[in-house]
This record gives C-alpha cells, structure tokens and sequence, in this order.
C-alpha cells in the first residue's frame, strides 16, 4: 500500500506538535519563574523557509527548462 507524501508529512508535523506540547510541562506557582512561550514559531520559521526553498528550486528548474527550450528552438 503506497503512502502518499502530505499524509506522512501531516503525521510527521502532528507528532512534532505534540512533543512540543508535552515538552512545556506544568505552569510554575511563582508566576515570576516564567514559562517559554514558544508557540511553535520556530517550527513556523522552519516551515516557511523550507516552502519558500521549495518555491525557490522550482523556479529556478522552471527558467532553466525555458532556456533549454529557446536554444534548441535556434
């Protein structure tokens, strides 16, 4: 049975979502201690420059292929 590619990445990015859930651990009872408030916004980060890497490449073969493609039309 083939596995499609968004459905192991939407697993892979729910798992690494509920680790960081677990990771954060109880409230502390002096509110002076303070708590990460992460969020998840280096995981947003990372997935941002990953797609925006992605849109990049894709480009890039896009323009290439176009080229190719004049210089055998001479």
């Amino acid at each position: 049975m083939k596995i499609s590619k968004k459905i192991l990445l939407l697993i892979a990015v729910a798992g690494i979502f509920s680790l960081k859930a677990i990771a954060q651990g109880t409230i502390p009872d002096d509110p002076d201690e303070g708590v990460p408030l992460d969020g998840g916004l280096s995981i947003a980060i990372v997935a941002g420059v990953s797609y925006g890497a992605k849109r990049l490449m894709k480009k890039k073969q896009a323009t290439a292929d176009v080229v190719a493609k004049e210089t055998t039309e001479k």
